[in-house]
C-alpha cells in the first residue's frame, strides 16, 4: 500500500514538470510563429507593387494623350511589379482658372489614402499643376514630366524630386523644310488658338520668326471661328503656305480634336499645310519636323523606371535634346507636286504606295507555293509512271515474276561475272515447262489455265532462296537461275519444289493436279558456253523429263 502511494506521488511530480516544460514549449512556438508571420508580412510589404500616378493635361481619347500613355506602357509592358493610376485634367475643354483649383481639391481627396512611388505628368497644364501643389498633395513623391513645351529655368529650382523630357516643338526646322519645298512662298499663315498650348506656341514663334523676316511674312489666324478659318484658307493664293500650330478651341469655344481641326482646315485649303505634331499627319498636312507623343511617353517612362529601380531623381538630368523626326504624307507631297528627292534622308513617309511585289507578296507567295505543289505533283506523277513503265518492262503481268527479257539480262550478267571474277563461281539454270496446260485450257477454259500458271509459279517462288531468280520465258515455260550454285545444290532445291507440288496435289477441292517437266544445266567458268547453249542444254533435258512423265502418267 505504501509503495503504491509513493508511486502516485512521484507520478504527480512528473506530471507537474511535464506541464511546465509543455508551457515553455508552447510559448516558444507561439513566439516563432509570430516571428515567421512578421517576416512574411515584411516580405509582402517589400513585394507590394509600386504605384505610379499619371496626370495628363488633356482628356482620354485625344490622340496626343493616348500616344503618351502608349509610350509609357511600352516601357513597363513586361513589368508586373508596377501598378498605374491615370487621371485627366481635361484642360482643353475646361480652361477656367477656377477649374484647376477644384481639380486640386478633387485629387487631394481622391488620393489622400494612396502612397505613390512616382508621378508622371504630361504637358504644361499638368506640369504647372504639380509644381504648385506637389508639396501639399504628394510630398516627397518623385515627378517625371513630358510634353512640356517651355521649361522655365526657375521652375525647377530646389526641385530635387523633378526630372523629365522637354517637348521641343522644332518649328524652326518645319519652317525651313517648308520653304525648301515651296520656294515661291511669300506668306506663312499661322493658325493658332488661345489655349495654354496656343500661348506656348505664340511664345515659341515670337523667338523664331525674326530669323525669317527677310524671307517671308507671317500672318496669324488666331481669334477666329472654324468657319472663318475654312473660308479664309480657301481664298489663299499659291504663294502662301499654312503652319498649323494648334486649333482645338475656336472663338465661340467650339472644341476640335487635333485630327478634326487638321481635316476641316485642309478640306478647304488649296495650299500646303505643315504642322508641329504627328497627330496631324494623315489628316491633311504635308508634314514637317513633328513632335511624337509616343516617343515623349517612352522617354518619360524610361526615366520613371530608373527611379522605380532606386535611382535618385536629382541624378537624372532633364532630357533637352531633340527627339523629333521629319515625317510626311506621301499623298500630300504628290498633291502639291513636292519633289521627294528634297526630303531629308531620315524622313518617315506614310501612305507611300507599296511596290507590286510588296503589295501582292502573299498572292505571289501563294501562287509560287501552288506552282511548286503542281510541279512536285507532275514530277511525282511522272516518277510513278516511269516506275510503272519500268515494272511493266521487267515484270510479267500475269505471274508477277521477271519477264523473259529481264530474266535473260540478269542471266547474262551472272555468266559475265562468273567468267571474270571467280573461276569457282558456277551458275545453274533450270528450264521448267508446265505439263497438261492445253488440256486444262480445253477442259476448264483459259481462265483456269491462267490459275494453273500462277499456282505453279507461286509454289516455285516459295521454294527458292532469296538469291535465286525466277522468270517467265513465255506461255507455260519458266527459267530458274541459281547464282553460285552447282548441279548438286540445284537438285536439292528442286526436290523442295517437288515436295510442295505433291502437298498441293494431295489437298482437297482441286480440279486438276500440278505437274512440271524440268531440265537443268550448269555453267562452268573453266569451260564456259554462251547463254543460248546453256539454255538449250537445259531445254533438251526438260524435254527428256517431259517424255518420261507422259509415258508414266495417266493424267
Amino acid at each position: 500500500m505504501i509503495k503504491f502511494v509513493n508511486f502516485q506521488f512521484r507520478n504527480n511530480t512528473l506530471n507537474k514538470k511535464m506541464k511546465v516544460y509543455l508551457s515553455i514549449f508552447l510559448v516558444v512556438l507561439v513566439f516563432i510563429l509570430i516571428s515567421i508571420n512578421d517576416v512574411s508580412y515584411a516580405e509582402n510589404i517589400r513585394k507590394e507593387k509600386k504605384k505610379i500616378l499619371v496626370i495628363n493635361s488633356y482628356h482620354h481619347g485625344l490622340k496626343w494623350t493616348d500616344d503618351i500613355e502608349k509610350g509609357i506602357k511600352t516601357v513597363f509592358k513586361n513589368n508586373k511589379e508596377v501598378e498605374f493610376y491615370f487621371d485627366y485634367m481635361d484642360t482643353k475643354r475646361n480652361s477656367n482658372p477656377n477649374y484647376v483649383e477644384k481639380m486640386h481639391r478633387l485629387l487631394e481627396e481622391k488620393y489622400k489614402n494612396k502612397q505613390f512611388d512616382g508621378i508622371i505628368v504630361s504637358d504644361d497644364d499638368a506640369y504647372n499643376f504639380i509644381l504648385k501643389y506637389h508639396k501639399k498633395i504628394f510630398p516627397q513623391v518623385p515627378v517625371v514630366f513630358c510634353g512640356v513645351d517651355h521649361l522655365e529655368a526657375y521652375s525647377l529650382n530646389n526641385k530635387e524630386l523633378f526630372t523629365g523630357v522637354i517637348s521641343i516643338t522644332n518649328v524652326k526646322r518645319t519652317i525651313e523644310i517648308a520653304l525648301e519645298q515651296n520656294v515661291k512662298t511669300k506668306n506663312i499663315i499661322i493658325i493658332n488658338d488661345k489655349t495654354s498650348t496656343g500661348k506656348s506656341n505664340k511664345r515659341l514663334l515670337d523667338e523664331i520668326m525674326p530669323q525669317f523676316n527677310k524671307k517671308v511674312n507671317f500672318i496669324f489666324f488666331e481669334d477666329m471661328n472654324m468657319s472663318d478659318i475654312r473660308e479664309s484658307v480657301s481664298k489663299l493664293s499659291k504663294d502662301n503656305i499654312i503652319l498649323l500650330m494648334s486649333f482645338n478651341v475656336d472663338k465661340c469655344n467650339n472644341i476640335f480634336s487635333y485630327e478634326e481641326s487638321a481635316h476641316l482646315i485642309s478640306e478647304k485649303s488649296n495650299v500646303p499645310i505643315y504642322g508641329a505634331w504627328d497627330v496631324y499627319l494623315g489628316h491633311g498636312i504635308v508634314g514637317g519636323m513633328l513632335t511624337n507623343g509616343e516617343r515623349q511617353g517612352e522617354v518619360a517612362g524610361k526615366l520613371m523606371l530608373d527611379i522605380v529601380n532606386g535611382r535618385n531623381p536629382q541624378d537624372i538630368p532633364v532630357v533637352k535634346e531633340n527627339i523629333n523626326k521629319y515625317m510626311f504624307d506621301y499623298t500630300k507631297l504628290k498633291q502639291f507636286h513636292i519633289d521627294l528627292n528634297k526630303l531629308p534622308m531620315e524622313s518617315y513617309i506614310i501612305n507611300k504606295p507599296t511596290s507590286f511585289l510588296v503589295k501582292y507578296k502573299y498572292v505571289l507567295l501563294g501562287s509560287m507555293f501552288s506552282l511548286v505543289i503542281i510541279l512536285l505533283g507532275i514530277i511525282i506523277r511522272k516518277s510513278i509512271i516511269e516506275k510503272k513503265l519500268k515494272v511493266h518492262a521487267t515484270i510479267d503481268t500475269l505471274t508477277g515474276v521477271l519477264n523473259r527479257r529481264a530474266g535473260l539480262e540478269l542471266l547474262e550478267k551472272q555468266l559475265e561475272f562468273s567468267g571474270k571474277n571467280d573461276k569457282y563461281f558456277k551458275v545453274t539454270v533450270c528450264f521448267i515447262d508446265i505439263n497438261y496446260l492445253k488440256l486444262v485450257n480445253d477442259t476448264y477454259g483459259h481462265h483456269e489455265g491462267d490459275k494453273l500458271i500462277k499456282a505453279t509459279c507461286r509454289i516455285i517462288s516459295d521454294s527458292l532462296r532469296k538469291s535465286d531468280i525466277l522468270c517467265r520465258l513465255g506461255g507455260d515455260e519458266f527459267l530458274i537461275i541459281f547464282p553460285r550454285t552447282d548441279l548438286k545444290s540445284a537438285r536439292d532445291i528442286l526436290k523442295n519444289i517437288d515436295e510442295k507440288i505433291i502437298k498441293h496435289n494431295t489437298s482437297e477441292y482441286i480440279k486438276y493436279t500440278i505437274s512440271i517437266s524440268r531440265g537443268i544445266a550448269e555453267f562452268d567458268p573453266i569451260n564456259p558456253v554462251d547463254i543460248d547453249t546453256l539454255i538449250k542444254t537445259a531445254d533438251t533435258e526438260m524435254y527428256r523429263d517431259k517424255k518420261r512423265i507422259k509415258s508414266n502418267d495417266n493424267y
